[in-house]
């Protein structure tokens, strides 16, 4: 018997994975989202939920549903647990777990500072967390009479391998039992041995708190989403990832990518993170947005970046086909948009680009200044006498 149900396991498995070659199954509500169907995500990663109090049930029970629902959507799927375990056995992994719940219960995703090394480790291209912010059941006594409740209340994130959010969404609902009178007989003191069926799985008897509330499934949240209406807001979010950026150690440069307003592709300078010459801010923003629109072509769309591209970035901008170009600090070493070089706006290129320059450029400079004159009074202190 068991070697036949290892048989039905195989062939069962076989078939998942034929049906997960040939895309997304239409009953998938999230993917088919007509938002969410362009991110071209092929693998998703679920990371551990998180609660404020550590209620170990309902983060169980929000991990069971939403795997439920998105393990059957046709995509690689890599449960909660599983991503648990493997965390856990490489190296370092209680402390990167401890650093993911942090992460989510702060922030509510994952940032792009630990996004990369985690698709790594669990082979994934975008990662799922979910945050329980409240997770009430009420079940009603023997001796009571009233109607069971259940409310939630939760934030849930998809983030891509660079730490790109895809999508976000927040939400709570309520939801009753049916009214129960009082059981007769039963009196408070000796009810404790008579007693109404409970639990956060939810159950049909009378005064049982209602299960996972519908809404958790449907997923009908309200979208989080920030427009981008002009290049002001345009390089403030780019400021935002040159900030995440300074706080791993990187020189502080910021990009994102804008479509119809909305930000498709961002990043930030990741060459010490990565040991990669090639991962600036720009570089990694257009593959970003490349991969979101599903091509390589970003016409129609805004880079900004808070310093003047290099000569690499700027044939990426070229290349990528871009619209526009919007920075805010010249850089007269390494510029390739006017200071140094002009690359952008070689004639002889099949490609032109509209260049916006110096917006924010004194904050945009400002940043750079203090994070290079912090390591220049670093360096000091190591050439100190007696510096260990």
């Amino acid at each position: 018997m068991r070697v036949l149900a290892f048989a039905l396991i195989l062939a069962l498995a076989g078939a998942g994975i034929g049906q997960a070659a040939k895309g997304p199954r239409t009953i998938d509500q999230v993917w088919t989202h007509h938002d969410f169907a362009r991110f071209n995500v092929r693998s998703v990663a679920m990371l551990p939920p998180a609660t404020f109090d550590h209620n170990l049930e309902a983060e169980k029970l929000v991990q069971v549903e939403w795997g439920r629902q998105l393990a059957g959507a046709g995509y690689r799927w890599v449960s909660a647990t599983t991503a648990r375990d493997q965390l856990r056995a490489s190296a370092g992994g209680d402390s990167i777990l401890k650093r993911v719940s942090l992460s989510v219960l702060g922030d509510g995703r994952i940032d792009s500072l630990i996004a990369p090394q985690l698709c790594a480790r669990l082979r994934a291209n975008a990662l799922l967390t979910v945050r329980v912010d409240q997770w009430t059941q009420i079940a009603i006594a023997p001796e009571q009479s009233g109607k069971a409740s259940t409310t939630m209340q939760l934030v849930a994130a998809m983030v891509d391998s660079t730490g790109r959010l895809l999508w976000r969404i927040s939400g709570s609902e309520s939801a009753e039992g049916v009214y129960v009178e009082p059981i007769e007989g039963v009196t408070e003191a000796s009810g404790s041995a008579i007693t109404r069926s409970t639990g956060l799985h939810g159950s049909t008897a009378a005064g049982a708190p209602p299960a996972f509330p519908r809404q958790a499934r449907r997923r009908r949240f309200r979208e989080v989403a920030v427009l981008i209406r002009d290049d002001q807001a345009g390089i403030e979010a780019a400021l935002r990832e040159a900030r995440a950026s300074e706080g791993a150690d990187e020189v502080p440069i910021g990009c994102v990518i804008v479509h119809d307003g909305m930000i498709v592709g961002r990043g930030h300078n990741q060459t010490e993170a990565l040991q990669d010459a090639t991962a600036h801010a720009e570089i990694l923003a257009i593959g970003a947005a490349s991969n979101a629109l599903g091509s390589w072509r970003l016409t129609d769309c805004t880079l900004y970046v808070t310093l003047e591209p290099c000569a690499m970035c700027a044939g990426a901008i070229v290349l990528a086909r871009l619209s526009r170009l919007v920075f805010g600090a010249s850089d007269p070493k390494a510029g390739a948009c006017g200071s140094v070089l002009d690359v952008i706006r070689e004639p002889r290129l099949n490609h032109r680009v509209e260049v916006t320059a110096g917006v924010r450029a004194e904050e945009c400079g400002a940043l750079l200044r203090e994070f290079f004159a912090r390591k220049r009074r670093q360096a000091d202190l190591r050439r100190e006498p007696g510096h260990a």
